[in-house]
């Protein structure tokens, strides 16, 4: 789904289900279009100068195409690095483990030391 476009000689943004001039863009419809940008389905034009002959709509929708496209890459990057991480800890967690002995370890239900109201200090 396209949440910037330029039609026409004009820049547009999705707010809902809409397509409006990016002139009239305020900061609840960039936090939706960051929010979106996350998604699968997130697309946007690129910027063009030489398709946007409006002055205002060349430096409203470059500044944020540049900053989703910042966002979009670092995002990526990021998730790629997390990945990495998640799937070190788990081999290294993982070997250290021997599932027979983790399972014999855990306490029987009902084990449990019962609290006494009176030694809890709040």
């Amino acid at each position: 789904m396209k949440y910037l476009e330029i039609k026409d000689e004009k820049a547009y943004y999705r707010r809902g289900e809409e397509m409006l001039e990016i002139d009239s863009i305020n900061k609840d419809d960039l936090l939706s279009i960051l929010n979106n940008a996350g998604k699968e389905d997130f697309e946007m034009d690129d910027y063009s100068q030489a398709l946007l002959p409006n002055k205002a709509h060349q430096i409203i929708y470059e500044s944020i195409h540049t900053k989703l496209s910042a966002f979009l890459a670092d995002k990526t990057q990021f998730d790629r690095k997390v990945e990495g991480l998640y799937a070190e800890a788990i081999g290294e967690y993982d070997a250290d483990i021997d599932s027979e002995e983790a399972v014999d370890s855990l306490p029987e239900f009902g084990d449990e030391e019962e609290i006494n109201p009176e030694d809890i200090p709040f």
